[in-house]
C-alpha cells in the first residue's frame, strides 16, 4: 500500500521558497489535496499558479483547530519560522512565538487529529566548532535563533508521529521572487558590483527541490525522528560563491573575502557548520544534488519561466 495516496496535506508557511518547491512536487499527484496557509498574505486569500492561499493568524490557535477540524489533515507541514538571525536577538518574544510556540501547538494539533507532523529545523542548533554534524551530535546553539529552533525541536519531539528535518544554507527557485544568498550574489554580479563574502564559514548548501523530495519520502516511508537534509558538497562560503559565478557567468573578481568577525553582526554564526547526510542517503534513499547540479536546475527554472531574476 502506498502511504502517500489520497493524502490531505496542510502546509503552514506556504509562501516561502521551500514551500514553493514542496507545492510544485505535490501538485504532480492528483490524489493529494493541499491546503495552504501563510501569515503574510495581504488580503486574506490570494491565488498563485492556480493554487489558493489563505491567511492565518499564527498566534490564534483556535483558528488552526477549526481549520484542522474542517480539513481533516493526514499530514501537517510546518515551514513557518523566524529565520532572520540578527532580528531574533532583538525580537526574542516574536522569535519564541514563531520558533517554539507555533511548532509546539502544531505538533499538539497533529496528535489530536491523528496527523503526521513534519517540521523544519537548522544547523544553527550547533556551535559550529566541529561540523558537519550528525543527527545525534550534542547541540550547543550560540544565537537566539539557534536556541529557539532547538527548543522548538524539543517540543515537537514530545509527540510520536513527528519528523524534524534539519537544513542549512537553503537556496532555490521562487516564482514570487523570494530572495536568498544565491539571488543576492547573482544580483551583485549582474550589476557589476563588488561584494564581501566570508571566507571562514562552512556548510553544505541545500537545494529546495531536495528538501521537497525528502518531505515526500518521509511521508511515503512514514519516517519519524530527526533527519539531516543537506546538499552533497561541503564547502566554504567562498567556494559556494565561486560556483554560483561559474554557473551564471559572473565575474569572480567582484568577490572580496572577509572574516565573519569583521561583519560585527549581532548574532554569532556557527563557522564550521553543515550537516552529515549519511542517513538521508542510506535510510531515505535520497541522493541530494551537488551545488553545481542544483544551480543548473535553478538556472533551468529561470529560463523556463522567462525570469530575469529569481
Amino acid at each position: 500500500m502506498n502511504l502517500f495516496t489520497n493524502k490531505n496535506i496542510l502546509i503552514v508557511g506556504a509562501t516561502g521558497k521551500v514551500a514553493e518547491a514542496v507545492i510544485r512536487l505535490f501538485r504532480k499527484d492528483s490524489s493529494v489535496k493541499l491546503k495552504l496557509f501563510s501569515g503574510s498574505i495581504p488580503n486574506g486569500i490570494m491565488n498563485i499558479s492556480g493554487m489558493q492561499y489563505h491567511k492565518v493568524d499564527y498566534f490564534n490557535y483556535n483558528d488552526f483547530y477549526q481549520i484542522c477540524n474542517g480539513f481533516k489533515p493526514d499530514v501537517i507541514i510546518n515551514l513557518a519560522a523566524m529565520t532572520n538571525v540578527d532580528a531574533c536577538e532583538d525580537e526574542l518574544v516574536l522569535a519564541w512565538q514563531l520558533n517554539v510556540n507555533l511548532p509546539q501547538h502544531l505538533a499538539e494539533l497533529s496528535s489530536t487529529f491523528g496527523a503526521k507532523f513534519i517540521h523544519i529545523s537548522t544547523d544553527y542548533i550547533f556551535d559550529g566548532q566541529d561540523g558537519p554534524y550528525g543527527e545525534n551530535d550534542i547541540c550547543n546553539p550560540i544565537s537566539q535563533y539557534g536556541k529557539t529552533k532547538l527548543l522548538g525541536e524539543l517540543e515537537v519531539l514530545k509527540h510520536k508521529n513527528t519528523a524534524i528535518l534539519r537544513t542549512n544554507v537553503v537556496y532555490g527557485y521562487s516564482e514570487q521572487g523570494k530572495s536568498d544568498f544565491v539571488t543576492w550574489v547573482i544580483g551583485k554580479g549582474k550589476n557589476n558590483e563588488s561584494f564581501n563574502i566570508v571566507d571562514d564559514q562552512y556548510s553544505n548548501p541545500t537545494f529546495t527541490d531536495d528538501i521537497a523530495r525528502t518531505i515526500n519520502r518521509v511521508i511515503e516511508k512514514d519516517f519519524t525522528g530527526i533527519l539531516n537534509v543537506g546538499g552533497y558538497d561541503y564547502c566554504s562560503r567562498i567556494e559556494f560563491t565561486n560556483t554560483i559565478c561559474d554557473v551564471f557567468g559572473l565575474d569572480k573578481n567582484l568577490i572580496k573575502p572577509i572574516s565573519t568577525q569583521s561583519l560585527n553582526q549581532k548574532a554569532q554564526r556557527p563557522l564550521k557548520g553543515g550537516l552529515k547526510i549519511d542517513k538521508l542517503i542510506h535510510q531515505l534513499n535520497i541522493n541530494p544534488l551537488s551545488i553545481r547540479e542544483g544551480l543548473e536546475v535553478l538556472k533551468g527554472y529561470m529560463n523556463e519561466y522567462n525570469k530575469t531574476n529569481i
